[in-house]
């Protein structure tokens, strides 16, 4: 078993020197940081694997996060790792906490509220024990406590949140990580809140769509329904001469009908209620987002978007000396559509300390050539972060034009099939109501 080399702060805050035995330097940290030891130098055989400008506490069996000083301001700390993993390999160790479904208003009024107190100096534990005291669901103020209670243990934030997958999507807490290591925690609260309230408007307008497409449905269906009861009740009166009582007898026919059929239609609306929680629920995402991908217009937005955030959050941590893997790894879960996270993790597999970003770029197939060659423009001039940046910024517009394109698709589109759909069902009553009328009116007397 290989012995390594560490310096590190204790409790007191006194640097200490000596080895441990491990079978890595992730787990040597990890071993460390159980001592309650911060590491800020780890090397195997007299060569150091990091060399963090400020001493930073690993979380176990995580990436090691950026350390908070008294401020609440976290400090740039390149991870100490050997060998290159899936973060999701190094963040499983505990199950997941099941808890009801969160929204993206929810994530969007957390996260929002979570960056401005970050921005004015406040440390995250005090911020997340203050956001847990105001107007947000019970299943919320507990994840924020236990976060709350992490952070002041010199853990991580992204990490306990991570626990929590029916409240904070992943890319929620891939983009805290990715803030705690690269030193920009506020920033990317404040990016994770804007991508859920983008999230949220494109939700609650395709919403309103299908909440009017079962209005009209419902409406159509009453409407057959009392054309059916006026045809009953005018062969009725013709039949037995008894014009006298037209409502009463129009009104018995309508009350049979709206027994027979109510149950069929509240059977058919709790079914469509129940796909619809099946549908948006946490064991379906990745199921959505490959849908959201070939669907027209939103696959071009969802691509857009994730690359663009991958980009810019890889950009600020190469900006903070992480190493391009470990940046490509790390920025891979900031990718808002799950799919596309695979694939970014995917690529950065058996990659090591040494791999050039331009090779990992090489592997994603989702992204255009000119915008690869951008990123080899940032190796070859040494400044990787700003080619990220331009990188991040063209899709960026991307993703701003598709999202005009899908909202206007939805106008263009679904507003004319509603259309469609209102047409159908007054033609249909209409046949309905008028042919029986004819068949009513030239029936002869008996």
């Amino acid at each position: 078993m290989p012995t390594f080399a560490y310096q590190a702060v204790d409790r007191q805050g006194k640097t200490v020197q000596g080895s441990v035995d491990a079978a890595s330097a992730g787990e040597a940290a990890v071993a460390l940081n159980k001592q309650g030891l911060m590491v800020s130098r780890l090397s195997e055989g007299g060569l150091a694997k990091a060399a963090p400008t400020a001493p930073t506490r690993v979380a176990p069996a995580t990436p090691p996060v950026a350390a908070r000083p008294v401020s609440g301001r976290p400090v740039a700390a390149p991870a100490v790792r050997q060998e290159s993993r899936p973060v999701a390999a190094l963040t499983q160790p505990e199950e997941p906490i099941l808890t009801r479904r969160g929204s993206d208003k929810d994530v969007f009024v957390v996260m929002s509220q979570l960056a401005r107190y970050l921005r004015t100096g406040v440390n995250p534990r005090s911020a997340l024990e203050e956001l847990a005291k105001g107007s947000i669901p019970a299943a919320y103020r507990a994840a924020l406590l236990d976060a709350a209670q992490s952070a002041g243990a010199g853990g991580s934030v992204g990490e306990a949140l991570r626990r929590y997958p029916d409240l904070f999507p992943s890319y929620v807490s891939g983009m805290l990580i990715a803030g705690e290591q690269g030193g920009y925690l506020p920033d990317a609260a404040q990016t994770a809140s804007e991508v859920a309230h983008s999230a949220h408007s494109l939700a609650r307008g395709l919403r309103w769509y299908s909440i009017l497409f079962w209005i009209l449905i419902c409406l159509g269906w009453l409407s057959l329904v009392v054309a059916e009861s006026s045809l009953a009740s005018m062969d009725l009166q013709q039949r037995t001469n008894d014009l006298g009582s037209a409502v009463p007898i129009l009104l018995g026919f309508l009350g049979k009908k709206l027994v027979a059929f109510l149950p069929l239609l509240l059977g058919t609306l709790a079914v469509m209620v129940a796909l619809r929680e099946l549908w948006r629920s946490r064991r379906l995402r990745e199921f959505r987002h490959r849908g959201a991908l070939k669907a027209p217009f939103l696959g071009r937005r969802a691509v857009a978007e994730s690359v663009q955030h991958f980009a810019a959050s890889m950009g600020r941590l190469s900006q903070a000396g992480i190493p391009p893997a470990t940046a490509f790894e790390l920025a891979s879960e900031t990718a808002p559509n799950r799919v596309i996270a695979s694939e970014l993790r995917e690529a950065v597999s058996g990659a090591n300390l040494g791999t050039k970003a331009s090779e990992l770029f090489a592997k994603l197939r989702r992204l255009p050539p000119e915008y690869k060659d951008i990123v080899s423009n940032g190796e070859l001039t040494g400044d990787m972060p700003g080619a990220l940046g331009s990188v991040a910024q063209a899709m960026d517009g991307e993703f701003a034009d598709h999202d005009l394109r899908s909202r206007r698709f939805a106008q263009v589109v679904v507003i004319p099939l509603l259309g469609i759909v209102v047409l159908v069902i007054l033609a249909h009553v209409s046949r309905t109501f008028y042919s029986g009328w004819i068949e009513v009116m030239t029936r002869p007397e008996p």
